[in-house]
């Protein structure tokens, strides 16, 4: 391990020296009040929300194991950073767990089955990399994410990266954020693709240009009261035009008009979110509250926005050989590599599988970066990796290394890229194995449907309980879990839905299709996919298919595979992943403590 010196902590979010004695006090007071914890010196109630604040959540296996949740503002990682990560996965993720790392919908990573005790020991060496568990979980700003293409995106109207660094700083630790009504979500998208998936985030900035005077200026269209959940709701419009001089002001703002005006969120903790503050005052009326807090600030200062952008690599020479020109290759080039907007040089998407990556593929991952990009890699909202800056002529010799690491699986954010929650395997609300599902539906497509494999127009994301963290109603199909009782047990079970998006064309959340036994899912995907492929019209994408169709003429052809025998047998009883009979197993959910 490093030495722990002012030099090792001064790339904390990237870059301000500042940042490292609060990042040594945060170490402190969690080993304080473990220490109080143990000696009954402090509640355990009082606990829970000091340690979610710093990033710890239970799991549901006991009081002692704990998730440990990585802030990773706007995704972006050093190759330094990588390696700290891959030590952290060895030394302190546990169970079956040990050595994995695991990338979040929110682009943070976590582990799991972290001893409580080390707890502190963990945050010390993510430290040492500039990296926080600070805010991470709780009531509080989570991760800030944006578009993992920002800065090189071809469709980007400017790269939206040092807006989204400013607003990761500005939030962290500031008093506004420390004890809100509820979780908040802020996100940046640079193009109308949306990769940022603004219309579900409590706060979204969507990158604009507004000239006046014949002067181009830069700003957001900003959009307010997103969220998923058992109630999703679809941000609407704030401004149409912020100028990015007054974002963090408007950031404050909102942020002030949220903490002080909802506490009815603070006592019913099922309407605790911006979105139902909006439904009760109106958005006009929380517009005027909003822009009248935004001027009493204008004798506030703000961060300046950082100077961040990229640079290319130097010019690299690819030392090994490129390799053959294999089928396999071909394939990877074809669905994990798009063009980048600086020429010659190309985008490569890392497909993790349920968005884990192993210590050693890590440290594979840092050589990779240093080797073929600039050092630098970004976490992805669909769980994954992305390699920028790599030269077009380098990526046989690029794909060869990914390879031997386990790292070049292709269909990357495709139909086969499954995006799924931790579910019951370790969250206290999950009720299903989202995970067990999701990996059962990988190996039914690689291994049933190779051809479909890689269609890029359907995605599938599941759930293991109606919350959402798997963003089941913004995908093509989407499924979250629960049961059923039959004779006297209980079936699990998914409601599955149909039709979720968020893109150029517009958002839209799915909406509720059919109720499908655990084990029917794969038989239930089958026909559907047969379904678009024999009757999709040329071009058409499974959306509009689905919209053409109509729910009721598919629920015929579906419906009627979703039914359970009189007498089951026993597989109907167990959960994908599981081990004998399933019954459900929840405890008091953290994400609200």
């Amino acid at each position: 391990m490093p030495p722990k010196t002012e030099d090792n902590l001064q790339n904390l979010t990237p870059g301000s020296i500042e940042e490292a004695p609060r990042y040594r006090r945060d170490i402190e007071e969690m080993r304080r009040e473990i220490t109080r914890l143990k000696d009954q010196s402090l509640t355990e109630g009082d606990f829970r929300q000091f340690r979610l604040q710093r990033g710890i959540y239970g799991q549901k296996q006991k009081p002692d194991v704990q998730m440990v949740r990585v802030k990773i503002p706007w995704g972006r990682l050093t190759s330094a950073q990588l390696l700290a990560l891959a030590d952290i996965a060895d030394r302190f993720a546990g169970a079956d767990r040990k050595g994995i790392a695991h990338v979040t919908t929110r682009q943070d990573i976590q582990y799991h089955f972290v001893s409580l005790d080390q707890a502190p020991d963990c945050m010390e060496r993510l430290a040492e990399c500039g990296l926080t568990t600070r805010e991470a979980c709780g009531n509080t700003v989570r991760n800030v994410t944006a578009d993992p293409l920002a800065g090189v995106a071809r469709d980007e109207v400017f790269d939206v990266s040092p807006y989204a660094e400013a607003a990761a700083r500005f939030c962290l630790r500031h008093p506004v954020s420390q004890a809100l009504a509820r979780k908040f979500k802020i996100s940046f998208s640079g193009s109308a693709a949306d990769r940022g998936l603004n219309p579900m985030h409590d706060l979204g900035f969507l990158a604009a240009v507004r000239t006046e005077g014949g002067k181009a200026g830069r700003g957001f269209v900003t959009t307010v009261g997103g969220g998923l959940g058992p109630t999703p709701k679809t941000a609407q419009v704030l401004e149409e035009f912020t100028p990015v001089e007054d974002f963090l002001r408007t950031t404050h703002a909102v942020l002030f008009v949220f903490n002080r005006d909802w506490d009815y969120g603070r006592k019913n903790r099922n309407m605790a979110r911006i979105k139902f503050l909006i439904e009760k005052i109106g958005i006009d009326e929380f517009k005027r509250r909003v822009f009248a807090e935004r001027h009493r600030l204008r004798s506030e200062s703000y961060p300046e926005i950082p100077d961040y952008s990229e640079a290319p690599p130097p010019a690299p020479s690819v030392s090994s050989p490129p390799g053959p020109d294999s089928a396999e290759y071909r394939r990877w080039r074809s669905t994990n590599v798009l063009a980048q907007k600086q020429g010659g040089y190309s985008i490569a998407l890392l497909h993790l599988f349920l968005g884990d990556i192993r210590s050693d593929q890590l440290r594979a991952l840092a050589g990779a970066a240093e080797k073929f990009s600039n050092g630098l890699v970004r976490t992805t909202v669909q769980q994954n990796f992305v390699l920028r800056w790599v030269k077009n002529e380098a990526l046989p010799a690029l794909y060869g290394e990914l390879a031997k690491a386990g790292l070049a699986v292709p269909s990357a954010e495709r139909l086969a890229d499954i995006t799924s929650c931790p579910g019951a395997d370790t969250c206290q609300l999950g009720i299903t194995s989202s995970r067990g599902l999701a990996g059962a539906l990988v190996k039914f497509l690689r291994e049933k449907r190779p051809n479909d494999a890689d269609l890029a127009d359907l995605k599938i994301k599941v759930s293991g309980c109606p919350n959402s963290c798997g963003q089941h109603h913004i995908a093509d199909i989407g499924f979250y879990g629960g049961a059923r009782t039959v004779g006297g047990k209980q079936v699990p079970t998914y409601t599955m839905l149909l039709g979720g998006h968020i893109g150029a064309e517009g958002s839209g959340y799915g909406k509720h299709f059919l109720r499908v036994p655990a084990k029917k899912i794969p038989a239930v995907v089958d026909k559907l996919l047969d379904l678009y492929q024999a009757g999709k019209r040329p071009g058409e994408i499974f959306r509009s298919f689905v919209a053409r169709t109509g729910f009721d003429a598919l629920k015929r052809e579906l419906e009627p595979l979703t039914d359970l025998p009189e007498s089951p047998d026993s597989d109907f009883f167990s959960d994908w992943g599981g081990t004998g009979t399933f019954t459900i197993s929840t405890g008091p959910g953290e994400c609200a403590a």
